[in-house]
C-alpha cells in the first residue's frame, strides 16, 4: 500500500523485556534470566545474545547450551499469538570458571526467518548489563 507501512506500525506490536535477577554478581550467587516476549506479530523469532565487552557475542541456543562465538541462532522460533510469553532461558548457580567483567544480555525478536544481526530487521530488542566480580 502507500502507508509507507504505517499500518502495520499501528497494528503490530511486539515487545521484548530482559529480566536478570540482579546486575552484580559473584561466584556462587543465583543468576536467573528470563525473557517476556509479547507480540500481536504474525510471526517473530526470538535471540537470546551474550555480548563480550570484546565485542563477540554468543546465542542462548537453549538452557546451558550457547552457540559458538559470533553465530546467531534462534533460541525460539515462529512464535506468534496475541498472548504474552515468559521464557525462563537460565537459572544456575555461578561456578569458578566464568570470567570476571562486563556483560550484557539481549532479547532480540525479528520477523521469522529475517536475519537478526541486520538491526533493520528488528521489531524490537532490550538489554540488561551486568557485572561478574
Amino acid at each position: 500500500g502507500t502507508d509507507g507501512g504505517l499500518f502495520h506500525l499501528a497494528f503490530d506490536s511486539t515487545n521484548v523485556d530482559i529480566d536478570l535477577n540482579q546486575s552484580e554478581y559473584k561466584v556462587g550467587d543465583s543468576f536467573k534470566l528470563n525473557v517476556n516476549l509479547n507480540t500481536d506479530h504474525y510471526s517473530v523469532d526470538l535471540y537470546v545474545i551474550l555480548a563480550y565487552l570484546n565485542g563477540y557475542f554468543q546465542s542462548v541456543v537453549s538452557t546451558q547450551c550457547f552457540s559458538r562465538v559470533n553465530h546467531a541462532v534462534p533460541y525460539h522460533k515462529n512464535i506468534g499469538g496475541a498472548e504474552a510469553q515468559t521464557f525462563s532461558v537460565l537459572d544456575e548457580v555461578l561456578t569458578v570458571g566464568h570470567p570476571s567483567g562486563e556483560y550484557a544480555y539481549y532479547g532480540i525478536a525479528v520477523k521469522t526467518g529475517t536475519d537478526p544481526l541486520d538491526v533493520k530487521n528488528w521489531l524490537d530488542f532490550d538489554w540488561k548489563n551486568y557485572t561478574l566480580r
